[in-house]
């Protein structure tokens, strides 16, 4: 199975959502990590009407698989910071997660830094 996946850590932003399920390029998998999440409904951006069906319950991982996939198609399975979905069944199953991981600050010489900047070096300890 060939499949087109996006991966978008979108920090919360209602406009990313937009573009990313909107844009013209249609995946067939968008994995959407930090969500935007509606303040009244505790859902994340979906349309309706949409091209995706979406895969969330809470948390900071969402997936939307596009409709061209039949429902009967593929599994879903959701956690707090996680979400999967699952295509085939026995020794054809194809697994794609998204799943979230806060970055972790680490000291070095003093100096808090990022993720990139710990890979770059390794004098970091963990505070």
């Amino acid at each position: 199975m060939k499949l087109s996946i996006a991966y978008w850590n979108i920090a919360g932003s209602k406009p990313l959502a937009a573009l990313a399920l909107e844009d013209s390029v249609e995946y067939d998998i968008i994995a959407i990590q930090e969500p935007w999440v509606n303040p009244h409904t505790g859902g994340t951006y979906a349309l309706g009407r949409g091209r995706y069906t979406v895969v969330y319950r809470s948390g900071n991982a969402a997936i939307y698989v596009h409709k061209r996939h039949a429902r009967e198609a593929w599994e879903p399975g959701i956690g707090s910071n996680w979400s999967r979905v699952t295509f085939g069944e026995g020794d054809q199953v194809l697994n794609i997660w998204s799943i979230y991981s806060p970055i972790r600050r680490a000291t070095i010489g003093g100096a808090q830094s990022t993720n990139s900047q710990r890979k770059r070096r390794g004098d970091a300890t963990y505070s």
